[in-house]
């Protein structure tokens, strides 16, 4: 098919197919054939295995599924593809591992069933936990480490509020509604360790860790 470029010059009468009417024509013929290039690229971009990088926010929107942090366009492009497969998911145990662990986070999870009967407190049906051994994160330092309350930091934990609004966000997407989840960073480190004793022994030989973060 030729362009509009080629074309509308023909479409001139005798007296305008001199030089200039030509290139008259092809500068009109030209801004057609951008028109057409743009509306092609329009349609394409609503086709996720043909969408421009540029729209892979939009795609992502409409399927609720939100970029992860330093994921590849392929990447990204791919969990979106498969919206249709994973949201049926939504709500299962499957889709919270999952979650967790595009998260970047591991470590094990306990439900109700994984508690002894005479545990003390019983730990309700809904109620679910995380240890997460394998993380970034580090801990949040000693008691008298610079800080103020109001700093915008997080207890225990080196993580900025973003990353704790991300981790909350995606796992809430994808958990039961009704679940009450808790996630605990564990750290390799001892807080109350042999290197500090508290007046003669120690408190505890056990890694530390931070407080749960609710869901």
């Amino acid at each position: 098919m030729s362009t509009f470029a080629e074309r509308q010059p023909g479409l001139y009468p005798t007296r305008l197919r001199g030089r200039w009417g030509r290139a008259w024509g092809r500068a009109f013929g030209l801004e057609k054939d951008d028109v057409v290039t743009a509306a092609k690229l329009a349609v394409r971009s609503g086709f996720i295995d043909d969408a421009p990088a540029d729209a892979l926010e939009r795609h992502g929107a409409d399927v609720v599924i939100e970029r992860l942090p330093d994921e590849t366009d392929a990447a990204y492009r791919a969990r979106i593809a498969a919206a249709w497969d994973l949201w049926p998911t939504a709500g299962t145990q499957a889709a919270l591992e999952l979650a967790l662990s595009q998260l970047g986070l591991t470590g094990t999870l306990y439900r109700p069933a994984d508690f002894a009967p005479d545990t003390p407190p019983r730990p309700g049906w809904s109620q679910w936990w995380f240890y997460c051994t394998g993380h970034t994160f580090g801990d949040d330092g000693a008691w008298d480490d610079a800080g103020t309350w109001g700093d915008g930091g997080v207890w225990d934990l080196d993580a900025t509020p973003e990353e704790i609004g991300r981790i909350r966000r995606l796992v809430r997407k994808w958990i039961n509604a009704r679940d009450r989840g808790h996630i605990v960073f564990v750290f390799e480190t001892d807080w109350w360790g042999p290197e500090t004793p508290w007046d003669s022994g120690t408190w505890t030989e056990d890694p530390a860790q931070s407080g749960p973060m609710v869901i």
